[in-house]
């Protein structure tokens, strides 16, 4: 019974001790600082979902801008060929020197229409 007595003084007093400290318990003090902890963190998390939600919207703004350009080239690339087969088809009629000037230019080489039309292809 004295053993019982003494065991519940004991504990009765460490709580005390461990709870009270100047004005608030340390238990209180832990929460709080757990609590703290978790407003940081939680800070942190939603700051890096913004700034990977920003990421993408920046990607996305990027790579539709890459998307017109690559567009206008190929509209260039089109009306060039286009005009080009225009004046072509007008200028086979009259002018002997339309063949002969390229050969020259190419060292007599005689020009194969398969490897321009890959190599304006692969230009595009």
């Amino acid at each position: 019974n004295n053993f019982t007595k003494n065991h519940d003084y004991i504990i009765r007093r460490a709580i005390r001790k461990w709870s009270f400290r100047r004005g608030r318990s340390s238990l209180e003090i832990m929460v709080l600082i757990m609590e703290r902890y978790k407003s940081i963190q939680m800070k942190l998390g939603l700051d890096r979902i913004k700034h990977r939600i920003d990421m993408l919207n920046y990607m996305n703004k990027m790579m539709a801008a890459q998307k017109i350009l690559r567009l206008n080239k190929l509209i260039e690339y089109h009306t060039l060929f286009s005009n080009f087969k225009k004046w072509y088809e007008l200028a086979v009629t009259y002018n002997k020197w339309f063949k002969k000037a390229p050969q020259l230019i190419a060292k007599n080489s005689k020009i194969n229409y398969q490897i321009a039309f890959w190599r304006l292809r692969d230009a595009i």
